[in-house]
């Protein structure tokens, strides 16, 4: 089976895999005070440790470690007492765009860019007081893989005043995150989207500029600000991932090199595809295209009985393809949009994965093209 469906979630890194078999002999729980606990508190603080600086965080005590990034993008969207107004774009994931009924979004340019201009008239027009308002803009988009303007948005925010979150996800290991630099105020991590396992994020959040309230409530765990016993194991393995993830950027062009090749193929064999985000900066790792009245569904399934596993797009609904958001925000056609697919690729994989790939696409192509 060839994997190539990084971004819905990257497999286990084995390193990883590894520590979370030697963390599950530890016993004991890391709120005790005895050498049991103390051990295991350790670990967690190592892991929180490393996570800081893979972002360049302000502070170790910054990071938060919850189930994810649902939770993570939960919290900070809802949990800020003093916020009353949210500010997203048209093209988050889906545990932004349902996370408040009352959010208010900023178009995209036809290249999925947040449109700037549009988004300081959405601010102008808003009666921002002392830490009122949010505004929550993904780094990096799961479908498209096109990147943000991070650093600009959030000096445009922090100009009339609001909080800066950014839903780095897709993002970490892929472009540099420096939080102090790009003047980041709160900032989503996942861990299974670096080879950690699932079940298992971060929220980092500039604590001496930010108050926030437990979305979860319970115990005083994580400082008071998500209640629960620590999943150690997993936490342990967020630590490890996020510190790979950044030694690993050093493959990011050997990465990009083998998805410019499989576009190259897939516009030879098909050349009425279209490759969204082509001329955009997007992540090394992405490509997303459709060709004109295919159905993504049907495209999808073929790979799978050719052992090959690709998206139709987000991968966040058990089971479920449906046309593209994100697509729709940038303004694509719904014909369009119901034939997106999404390859994804890994450190792992390579020119020959993309052979095979291309091998099957040409019949698969073709077979299609006749019906189409």
């Amino acid at each position: 089976m060839i994997y190539l469906d990084y971004n819905a979630s990257a497999p286990i890194r084995k390193e990883v895999k590894k520590v979370i078999i030697e963390q599950l002999d530890n016993i004991g729980n890391p709120s005790a005070i005895h050498q049991y606990g103390s051990f295991l508190r350790r670990n967690i603080e190592k892991a929180r440790l490393q996570l800081a600086k893979a972002v360049n965080a302000y502070d170790i005590n910054d990071v938060i470690f919850t189930s994810g990034a649902t939770e993570s993008n939960m919290t900070i969207l809802n949990s800020i007492p003093t916020v009353k107004n949210v500010i997203t774009s048209a093209i988050e994931h889906p545990s932004v765009r349902k996370s408040r009924n009352d959010l208010i979004f900023a178009p995209v340019t036809r290249e999925g860019i947040v449109d700037l201009k549009l988004l300081e008239d959405i601010l102008s027009n808003i009666d921002i007081l002392e830490k009122n308002t949010l505004v929550s803009i993904i780094a990096v988009n799961n479908e498209t893989g096109i990147l943000q303007p991070i650093e600009e948005i959030a000096s445009l925010v922090h100009e009339y005043g609001a909080i800066f979150h950014t839903d780095a996800v897709q993002a970490l290991g892929k472009f540099p995150i420096d939080m102090q630099k790009m003047k980041i105020d709160a900032l989503t991590i996942s861990g299974h989207k670096i080879g950690a396992p699932q079940g298992v994020g971060a929220l980092i959040v500039a604590d001496s500029k930010i108050a926030i309230s437990p979305l979860i409530k319970g115990g005083g765990q994580e400082r008071n600000k998500r209640a629960g016993t620590e999943n150690t194991a997993a936490i342990v393995a967020l630590g490890l991932a996020a510190e790979l993830a950044i030694d690993d950027m050093k493959y990011n062009i050997q990465i990009e090199n083998i998805r410019n090749y499989l576009e190259t193929g897939i516009l030879n064999i098909s050349p009425d595809a279209i490759i969204f985000g082509k001329n955009t900066t997007r992540s090394c790792n992405t490509c997303f295209f459709a060709v004109p009245n295919f159905d993504s569904q049907a495209v999808v399934i073929a790979f799978d009985l050719e052992n090959i596993a690709i998206s139709s797009g987000t991968a966040c609904s058990s089971g479920k393809i449906s046309k593209s958001t994100v697509l729709d925000a940038m303004g694509v056609d719904s014909v369009l949009q119901k034939a997106a697919l999404r390859v994804s690729l890994g450190r792992e994989t390579t020119k020959n994965d993309i052979d095979v790939f291309l091998q099957i696409w040409q019949k698969i192509y073709s077979r299609m093209k006749k019906v189409a």
